[in-house]
């Protein structure tokens, strides 16, 4: 027996209307753009007439008219709403001589409020969440200083940044110890020589180490190249002794006639020297590169080594969050460079047009640059002693505690409470089985979030909390989403679920793949004896979804873990131009860099936090010296989530490191046609000859009952 139809239109007393509808009306149901959830609309026109038309065009210009549809599939004994829109005098056709009104209403559902709502921007301190102090620690900073810089580097868990400073030349000021000094320690010295003008092939940058060029005679040979320095003094200034040869041709320079002591930095030309063979004048000048270290922490001591308060007039000038310092001996971690590729590196170009490489030291794996502007031919580093780091790490730790954090479930909460008051969400797994159901189905981790506005974070020991904290219910679903692939969706109870990708992939499960839905290989065709999937096997590629490359970031700078590598898809059908963007708006997740950089942090925004049963951020040892807290929130780790939706198998960070995936997209396509007396269960994956596919779209003729669905299937 087919369903039956009625009408009803928002009057008092007798509802019902008797509007005329064209055989091919159908509910269209597709999904919301960027979304996971499908909106059902009205395809076809609506004509009232008669009783129906009079009481329409009666009713006030700004009247919002609501229509009705149920379906009986007894005959009339019961009947259940199926559809329900709305329409404006705006959106009719009038005919007045015939008396009829012409309509295509927009949907009325679960989903109306809360997407009128989504941008809505409440202050959430006055929608009083609830509150949970979550639990931090400030970490000891080392940061590396070379006189005259503009910026110091600053290194923290494995970690490496820039920060900019007040410039200091003196070393002696640098050096001072005590309360209100900057209380470096001076940890390596060296000379460098440097050439302009300088022979094609001759090197411009020469590595004198800790000798006193000029006064104490040294040769030094470098590809090909020998250089001398040196005077030889007895009693009165004697010849100079500054010498460039080219080895294999026997080229000199040799400097002119000058008097000691020299200073620094010592100018002198070299002159071609007659008979040898050379010519130009070539520019000589000494120059020494000094480092500094310290360590910034919030502990008045470190195993035993007390620590000072920092100065107002400290040379990094916001360090509200760190009260101490002491010197630091760095000078064994410390180490130059010469290495050069013909190919480009991440770490710059030297001026003779090649790319710049760490360098190698056995036991140390992972080195980061120092002050860069220094750089010539040589270049300096920075590494981590991780057989020493880790313990000095754990000494030197505060813990704090940012005492107005909110969670989640309870911020969307008190959002849908403003939006969609019918609407609910809670922390159990009947609302989230990704968050609230212990361990997280995909990585077994659990994961409790909590936000908080910026400045609870940006001014640690704050007295008072943030007053105004600005949001929308999309600024917390586009996180969601971007962070960890998570959509939205609304029950038939009224619950506004949270689930990742692979939940929909699954047809409503994590675990199995639900093949509940029409099975089109097994459902017969009364007129032809055959499956309703034979002759329906035509499928196509959905190629604009295929993007060749992620790129990913937060709403203010963050340290490179919390940064993530991009990830580079290699597959020849992708779109190779084609760049996802992912840029988590109006959050930042790195606590250790806001609280070392609170002058660089907007103080617009919250605080992503992911913190354990017991309210505390947790750390991560990643590798041997990258220790990240709050790690969770970082988007080395959040990429992972990333891996069940890509568009090709074959992925790769950035570094060329393979990038593991567990699911590939749905690009594969196919429609297919069969008859649906009920209403479709969307979620449900739909069988055919193809495979077990996944709803895109679908239509409902509601005459003739017979569905159109797009479906989407793995490759």
């Amino acid at each position: 027996m087919y369903p039956i139809y009625k009408f009803e239109l928002n009057r008092a007393g007798d509802a019902q209307a008797f509007p005329l509808y064209p055989a091919s009306l159908a509910l269209e149901f597709e999904k919301e753009p960027q979304q996971q959830f499908f909106r059902a609309k009205l395809n076809g026109k609506l004509t009232f007439c008669g009783a129906d038309y009079d009481w329409i065009v009666s009713k006030a210009f700004d009247f919002k008219f609501e229509v009705t549809i149920y379906q009986s599939d007894d005959a009339g004994s019961t009947w259940a709403q199926i559809w329900k829109g709305k329409f404006y005098k705006t959106d009719c056709e009038f005919d007045g001589s015939a008396k009829t009104c012409k309509v295509t209403p927009s949907v009325i559902d679960q989903y109306t409020e809360i997407l009128e709502g989504l941008e809505h921007e409440y202050n959430l301190i006055d929608l009083a969440p609830a509150i949970t102090p979550v639990n931090a620690v400030k970490r000891p900073l080392i940061q590396i200083y070379s006189p005259g810089e503009s910026v110091v580097a600053c290194f923290l868990g494995g970690m490496w940044w820039e920060q900019e400073c007040d410039v200091e030349s003196d070393i002696n000021v640098l050096t001072q110890r005590g309360n209100g000094n900057p209380n470096f320690t001076l940890c390596y010295a060296k000379t460098l020589l440097e050439l302009s003008n300088a022979p094609s092939g001759c090197p411009t940058t020469w590595d004198a180490g800790t000798d006193i060029p000029l006064i104490i005679p040294h040769t030094y040979t470098k590809d090909g190249w020998r250089l001398r320095t040196g005077l030889v003094v007895s009693g009165a200034p004697g010849d100079p002794y500054i010498y460039l040869e080219e080895i294999a041709t026997g080229k000199q320079w040799k400097s002119p006639i000058f008097f000691y002591p020299p200073s620094m930095p010592f100018p002198a030309n070299l002159n071609p020297v007659p008979g040898t063979g050379s010519s130009g004048v070539i520019e000589f000048f000494a120059r020494s590169v000094d480092f500094l270290s310290r360590v910034l922490c919030d502990v008045n001591e470190i195993n035993g080594d007390n620590t000072y308060k920092i100065g107002s007039e400290d040379i990094v000038p916001d360090n509200r969050n760190y009260r101490r310092v002491v010197g630091f001996d760095a000078s064994n971690l410390i180490f130059s460079s010469e290495s050069l590729s013909d190919n480009p590196t991440k770490w710059g170009r030297s001026d003779d047009g090649k790319y710049y490489l760490p360098p190698y030291a056995p036991g140390y794996d992972d080195f980061f640059p120092i002050a860069r502007r220094s750089w010539g031919d040589i270049s300096f580093w920075f590494t981590y002693d991780y057989r020493w780091y880790q313990n000095f790490d754990l000494a030197a730790r505060a813990p704090f505690t940012i005492k107005d954090c909110y969670p989640l479930a309870s911020v969307i909460s008190v959002l849908l409470g403003k939006v969609a008051p019918g609407i609910t969400h809670a922390a159990t797994a009947d609302y989230s089985k990704f968050f609230y159901n212990g361990g997280n189905p995909l990585t077994g981790i659990p994961i409790h979030l909590a936000i908080t506005p910026k400045t609870n974070v940006i001014t640690s020991g704050y007295d008072q909390p943030a007053q105004t904290a600005p949001i929308t219910l999309k600024t917390v679903f586009d996180m969601l989403r971007d962070c960890f692939r998570v959509y939205w969706f609304i029950d038939d109870s009224g619950r506004l679920r949270l689930e990742h990708t692979e939940y929909f992939r699954n047809g409503g499960d994590y675990y199995s793949t639900a093949e509940d839905g029409p099975d089109l290989t097994t459902m017969m065709n009364s007129r032809n004896g055959k499956p309703w999937a034979f002759g329906q096997d035509t499928f196509t590629y959905n190629k604009p979804e295929t993007a060749g490359r992620y790129q990913f970031g937060w709403m203010d700078d963050v340290t490179e873990p919390f940064m993530g590598e991009a990830i580079n898809v290699i597959s020849g059908y992708v779109n190779k131009e084609s760049v996802e963007e992912v840029t988590v708006m109006n959050f930042t997740s790195d606590i250790d860099y806001i609280l070392l950089n609170p002058s660089e942090i907007s103080e617009d925004g919250f605080v992503l936090l992911a913190h354990d049963e017991n309210y505390t951020l947790p750390l991560r040892n990643y590798d041997l010296t990258t220790v990240l807290q709050n790690w969770i929130v970082a988007f080395k780790n959040l990429q992972s989530f990333y891996a069940y939706d890509m568009p090709a198998t074959n992925c790769e960070y950035e570094s060329g490191e393979p990038f593991e995936v567990e699911g590939t997209k749905r690009l594969k396509e196919q429609s297919v046609k069969f008859p649906l007396k009920t209403m479709p269960e969307l979620m449900k994956l739909i069988k055919t000859n193809i495979g077990s596919g996944e709803i895109e779209k679908l239509s409902l003729n509601l005459s003739s009952r017979l569905a159109t669905a797009t479906l989407k299937f793995d490759l």
